[in-house]
This record gives structure tokens, sequence and C-alpha cells, in this order.
């Protein structure tokens, strides 16, 4: 990936950014199309900071242009990203409602071993690894919306054939290819929105994205409620809703205009950017910014380079910690119960596991909602420590809850504490979770950004397949109750590492955090060395 550009080095949100080629000399240059327009004043260097405001020279007049962009496309373009991600939800969740019908001979012409049924929950996180990685390639090429409708068709595919397979390891391979085209998705359609959405909308929008994520998990839930529709109908609803829909949207969509600023197609830019925000709008202002901000950051663009400045010292520790954090946290217990739900209330011997999962994946709902509301009020460790303190004892309850059912003593028959522990887990891990991701942005440099979030990603997906592939080990060999006390300590790790190892980032620039950490390093060891 050699001279690539990094199109989200300042971005907010937690996904993991991409690279482009560097803009070619046609997009620095004026383009015919922006050169009616003289003496911009501009109010900032934030993507759609200038909010259509400017000032222009025309036949020797003054006029002021102050017009709001329109929300409509913006909306239209962000449903489309938002139903992708819906199927991110499915993809996760389906394991945790179909296993029990996947492994009774009775209700099928075949049944998993329980080694094939551990592969089928998890092998889905090694290929989001692979896609996460591998699958950002394309987008230097065609862009975000084209590997979106590459993608989308892919994962149909593989809904297609989880449908109509009778063959077990078919199965496991289908699961695979979703994984793939989940980290792909993930990719493409939250970098897409990113790239099209004004500043003082763009928090909002990347929310629902996250909301609909979330909510994928309660709507396979849903589906699978009782076994009541066959494992096979779950698969085909979930794949045309979560695929089609969006691919017919997306259609009709133009590219990114950020993607296309660097492809030096400033006309289609401008077009595109022209569609996001009303005709009435002045986009050629907010256009020469995107192009202007991409030119001036040539210097840190290729992999090359963001790894080269990834050779700082503090920069590096930041990096290998929350690399670890990203890994040691598939291990709080979030990953194997959203893969293994209704077997775990089974394993808790709830009397209606699968009501007890529609719970859990309304409380993910809710707390995507709840994060939206208190981000920007609280601290970040704060936030963090809380959510993760309250997780592990949510962990630590259930996990007293099975040594007590095991040996019949006070609580064997109270079957409400498997669902109100996990219940809270579920609740707050989606909020320590998003704040964790959001912490990787702003701490990461624009220097070093898109880099380093392809390595925290892909040893976050890498943890998952780990996590779930483990969990039914763990379970026989150690029992249940040992097993959660063990995810229980995890939580507590990371409240551990967060505390004592990573700042605070909420109102300050990464290069506030860097600059501060490096001169306590001087003042307590001497000079660091310089690359």
């Amino acid at each position: 990936m050699k001279d690539s550009y990094n199109v989200n080095a300042d971005d907010g949100g937690g996904q993991r950014g991409g690279t482009y080629p560097p803009p070619p000399p046609s997009a620095v240059a004026h383009r015919p199309s922006l050169t009616g327009m003289q003496n911009v004043a501009f109010t900032g260097d934030d993507h759609g900071s200038g909010g259509g405001v400017g000032v222009r020279q025309e036949l020797g007049l003054q006029q002021r242009v102050d017009v709001k962009p329109k929300r409509v496309a913006q909306m239209v373009g962000t449903f489309a990203a938002a139903m992708a991600h819906l199927g991110i939800g499915t993809i996760i969740g389906f394991s945790g409602v179909t296993l029990p019908q996947l492994t009774n001979q009775a209700e099928n012409t075949f049944s998993l071993t329980d080694f094939q049924a551990t592969l089928f929950s998890s092998v889905i996180h090694l290929g989001a690894t692979l896609g996460c990685l591998v699958g950002g390639v394309p987008h230097t090429f065609i862009g975000h919306r084209w590997s979106l409708l590459v993608a989308l068709p892919g994962s149909l595919v593989a809904w297609l054939v989880l449908f109509f397979s009778r063959v077990p390891w078919v199965l496991i391979l289908a699961r695979g290819v979703l994984g793939f085209t989940m980290g792909v998705t993930c990719f493409s359609a939250s970098n897409y929105v990113k790239e099209f959405a004004h500043k003082d909308l763009k928090p909002t929008l990347l929310v629902a994205l996250d909301a609909l994520r979330q909510s994928g998990f309660l709507l396979v839930y849903g589906l699978g409620y009782k076994a009541l529709l066959s494992w096979r109908y779950v698969a085909i609803i979930c794949g045309t809703l979560t695929t089609v829909v969006p691919f017919m949207v997306f259609v009709f969509l133009p590219n990114a205009p950020r993607w296309l600023v660097l492809r030096g197609r400033m006309d289609e830019a401008e077009r595109s950017l022209q569609f996001y925000r009303g005709r009435d709008y002045d986009c050629r202002s907010e256009l020469l910014q995107i192009r202007n901000k991409l030119a001036r950051r040539r210097d840190s663009v290729t992999m090359t380079d963001q790894l080269r400045n990834m050779r700082d010292p503090v920069l590096l520790r930041f990096v290998v910690i929350f690399a670890f954090l990203h890994f040691v946290s598939q291990f709080t217990g979030e990953v194997v119960i959203s893969a293994y739900v209704v077997p775990l209330f089974e394993l808790a011997h709830a009397s209606s596991p699968y009501a007890d999962a529609i719970i859990v994946g309304a409380m993910r709902v809710l707390a995507t909602l709840v994060y939206f509301l208190g981000v920007q009020r609280v601290g970040r460790k704060r936030l963090v420590i809380s959510s993760f303190l309250i997780c592990g004892s949510s962990l630590a309850a259930l996990a007293i809850s099975f040594y007590d059912q095991s040996r019949n003593l006070i609580f064997s028959d109270n079957e409400v504490i498997p669902i109100i522990t996990i219940a809270i887990f579920s609740f707050f891990s989606n909020i320590g979770f998003p704040v964790l991701n959001l912490v990787d942005v702003e701490l990461l440099p624009v220097t070093a950004r898109a880099t380093g979030l392809a390595i925290l990603y892909g040893t976050y997906y890498f943890g998952g397949f780990i996590a779930t592939i483990t969990y039914p080990t763990m379970i026989a060999s150690i029992g249940p109750s040992s097993t959660f006390w063990v995810y229980c300590v995890f939580n507590i790790i990371v409240v551990v590492i967060d505390y004592a190892d990573l700042p605070e980032t909420r109102g300050k620039t990464s290069e506030e955090i860097i600059t501060k950490e490096r001169e306590e390093d001087v003042s307590k060891h001497g000079p660091l060395p310089s690359y």
C-alpha cells in the first residue's frame, strides 16, 4: 500500500481509518468548476465546519452565503449504511439463538458436533480480522460505496448457502465468509458516512450506525424466539433484509466526496457534495477545505510513513497498551454472551431462555442511546472504569449463582439472578466498549491513526476468535462458575490498565496528550530518543 493516503485520519468514532493514494496533481490544482470562487473566507479547517458560509467576489459585488446543509440526503445515506450495520449484529448474534436447533439431530437431517458448533460460532471473528485488514486494500481503487456494492451481494450469497446447505463444514465456511464481509462492511459503511456527513450532524449519524448494529442482535434474537422459525428461515430473513435493502439504496447514491477528491475527480466530488448538502448550499468552499486538508498531510500518508511515526516511544507505548487492552477485553464475556446467549441461559436453567435473549438484545440497544447522551458529559476514564467494574461485579454474581446451582444451595431455584446479571452486564459492556473505541481515535494522532487502528482492530477481532472458540472447552473443563470468575478477572484487568496507564482524552487533542506524556517521561528518565 505504498503511497497511500489516510482519508479518515481525523475522523471520530470507533472504526478503523482507511488509506488511499495521495491526491493527484489534478486534485491539488484549481479545477475549472471551482475557479469561479474567489476570496473565500473559511470559518475553520474541519470537514463541513464552514456550514456553507463564505465571502465571494462576483461581478465586483460581495455576496454572503449562509445556507445550512440539508439533512434528508445525509439521512438516506446513513439509512443504507445503518441497514448494513444491522446485518453485522445479525451475523454475530445468529449462533446465539440457532445453536440449539443446529445441534439437535431430531430437528435436522444433520447436527453439528460440539467442535463444529464451536467453529460455527467463532469463525466469523477470524473472517472479520481478515476482512478489516485485507478488505481495506480495494478501497484505494473503488472507494467505500463500491466496496459495499461488492460485499453486500457476497454476504447475501453466504446467507443463501446457510439456507440451502446440508453439509456442516459448508455451513462453517459460509460463516467464515460472512465474517469477512462483516469486516469489510463495518469498515466501509462507517467510513462512507464519515466522508459525506456534515460536522454538525456526524456524531448523531454515527450513533445511528451503532444503534442499528445493536438492533441486529435484537432482531435475530426475536426471529429465533423459541425456535418457532427454523434456523434456515431466520438466516434467509436476516440475509435478504440486511443486504438487498441497503444494496438497492447504495445503487442510487453517489460515491463519497472525499474519495472523489483523492482520485482527482473534482467535478464528481462537487456533485456528490451538492447531493448531500442540498442544491442551495455553497458546497465549493467545503470542497476546497477537503482538498487543502488532504494536500497538507502528504508527509504521513503512506503505511510506511505511519509505521515510522509510531516509533515515537510515547506513541508506541500507547499502541502496545491498547493492542493488549483490545485483546484482553474480548475475554470479559461480552463476545461470548453474544455468541452463546440461549445455550448460556439453558445452562443456567432459565425457564424462558429465548425471551431472556430478547431482553439482552433490548439492553444492548438501550445502552447505545445512553452512551450517546452521556459520553460528552462524563470523562472517558470514569466511564470505562465504572462500566467494566459493574460488568465484573455482574459476572461475579453470575458465577456465584452457577456455584449455588451446582450444589443446590440458597438460590438454586431462583431463575431471576441469571437474567438480571447478564442484562446488567450487556447494558454496561455496550457503554464501556464504545468508549474504548472512542479513546482509540482520540489518542492516536493523525500521523499514525489509520495504521494504528488497523493494528488495534486486528487484535480485537482475533481476541474475539480465541474467546469464542475456547468458551465451550472452559465450560466443560472447569465448569460455568469458574469460567465466569475468569471473565470477571479480565474485567478487573481492563479497569487496572485504564486507571494506571491511559490518560483522560475528553476535551484534549492527541497532540496535547502525547506532548504532556513526553514531558513527564523526560522529567523522569531524561530526553527520549528522536526518530
